[in-house]
Formats: structure tokens, sequence, C-alpha cells
């Protein structure tokens, strides 16, 4: 289902290993909606399904050679580009495949954008190509000025979270996973201390500035994949204390959100 509050793609790619780096990078660095289906069939019900209403794709990313239907036949190139762009002549539609040069196609009206995705992105480096080709389709979404509250415990809590003991880098990495919860109006943080879990996980208190009149203050905590059993107990104590207890306080909502896989980059 496409959301009209964020950037909204699709993705049309039997190659699961290419989708899910796609997925991934669009999610992480452009803080997108992303439905990714396996055949030209599908894409085409995706995108007819939007059509008379306030939604839309921001971007469809189509593979050349995708199957009419997760068994049929394969589609003849470029044919699936004219029947989605037939349906919506405004579609931001772009082609993407493993080789480096653009597919040729005999038709000169037909103006084929494209981007080349490895089926595997092993490196940081490959990452970011696949990144900046991305950016001319959409905008990447920048980073949260992050201002630490003056206490040296608190430094030292954010030069942990690199492994080089970094102030800067460890700022950068609040940053980007404080980006990824998505906050309306998250452009400038406060981070303030607060000691660490029982669980060992490390935890921050942040606010936006200017300050959310809704919530004055959230928190982060942070913890290694292996540790996930304990998060998922502790929430689920959170959820039982809510039926019981009286709700004086304006909000207390623990949400889980796994971003070990997301790597920030420039």
């Amino acid at each position: 289902m496409v959301s009209d509050s964020r950037k909204t793609v699709l993705i049309g790619d039997a190659n699961h290993e290419r989708a899910t780096a796609l997925k991934e990078i669009l999610e992480n660095e452009f803080l997108a909606e992303v439905r990714c289906v396996e055949s030209y069939s599908q894409v085409y019900g995706e995108v007819n399904s939007v059509l008379n209403s306030d939604l839309e794709w921001n971007l469809v990313l189509l593979d050349k050679e995708l199957r009419h239907t997760k068994t049929g036949g394969q589609e003849v190139f470029p044919r699936p580009f004219y029947t989605l762009k037939d349906i919506d002549p405004s579609l931001n539609l772009v082609c993407i495949g493993g080789q480096a040069n653009r597919p040729e196609t005999n038709d000169r009206n037909l103006r084929l954008q494209y981007i080349c995705v490895p089926s595997l992105l092993s490196t940081p480096e490959e990452r970011q190509v696949v990144v900046n080709q991305l950016e001319v389709f959409l905008p990447r979404a920048g980073l949260p000025q992050i201002e630490l509250e003056n206490d040296p415990v608190l430094y030292e809590q954010v030069r942990a979270l690199s492994k080089t003991r970094d102030s800067a880098e460890g700022k950068r990495i609040l940053g980007f996973l404080i980006r990824r919860l998505n906050l309306p109006g998250c452009n400038k943080v406060i981070i303030a201390k607060l000691g660490q879990g029982l669980s060992g996980a490390s935890v921050f208190r942040f606010r936006l500035d200017p300050d959310d009149p809704r919530i004055g203050e959230r928190v982060l905590k942070l913890s290694p994949a292996s540790d996930r059993w304990k998060f998922d107990f502790e929430i689920d104590g959170h959820k039982l204390a809510r039926k019981h207890l009286g709700n004086s306080y304006k909000l207390h909502i623990a949400e889980l959100k796994e971003v070990e896989p997301a790597r920030p980059t420039p």
C-alpha cells in the first residue's frame, strides 16, 4: 500500500538479493517506503491501483528481464515500459540491470532511464555507487545535527559507539539511527546522558530542537542483534504494564526497530 506521507518506491525485480539490497538502501538512505514485487503483472497492478487517487509512486524500478508472471515467460523489452507509461505518462520509471551500459532500444522516442545495480553489493564502495545513481531520481535524507549536553560521561558513551572511539563518528552514528526513526521536523537533536541499561545496552535521552510539543523527550536504547531477546522481553513488559497502570504520562510506547544492517555513508 502506498503512503502519502513518505517517498514511495516500487521495485519489480525477481532477483531477490538485488531487490533486498535496493530496499535497504532506499529505506535507510532515502527514508522511502518500498514495495518489492517479482513479476511485471504485479508491477502493472500496483501502478494501476493508485490511479484516480491522491497517492502515487515516486519511483518505479523495473528489471529489464522481468517475467510477466513469477513462472511465466519473459516480457519483450522494452514493451513493459511503453505499457506503464501509457497508464501514467508522469511515472518516474527507471530500468535496472547488472550491465554497466544502458540497454539499447530501436525507439528514439523512448527516453530510457537506467541504473546499474549488481546482484551482490559486496563493498561499501559498490553500495555508494548505487546511492549516487538513485540520488538522480530521489532526494536523499540528510542527517540531523547532533548536539551533546556538556557531560564527560555522555561524551564517553558517544565515543564508545565508534570502533576507533572517534567522537565525530559516534555523533554521526547517532544521527543516522535517529534519522531512521523518521521523526517529522528532525533537523537538530539534543542528546542527554542516561545510565547504561541493566541489559548492557547503551541508552540515550534525546529531544528535538525546537522541542516537539507532543513529547518532550525520547529514549534510544542500542544493543547488538544477538541481545534482541532482552528487548523483546522488556517490550512485552511495557505492554503488560500499560494494561494495568494508570496512563498519567503523556505517551510511553516502546517500539523495536532493527537498524544494525544499515551502514551510514557520506
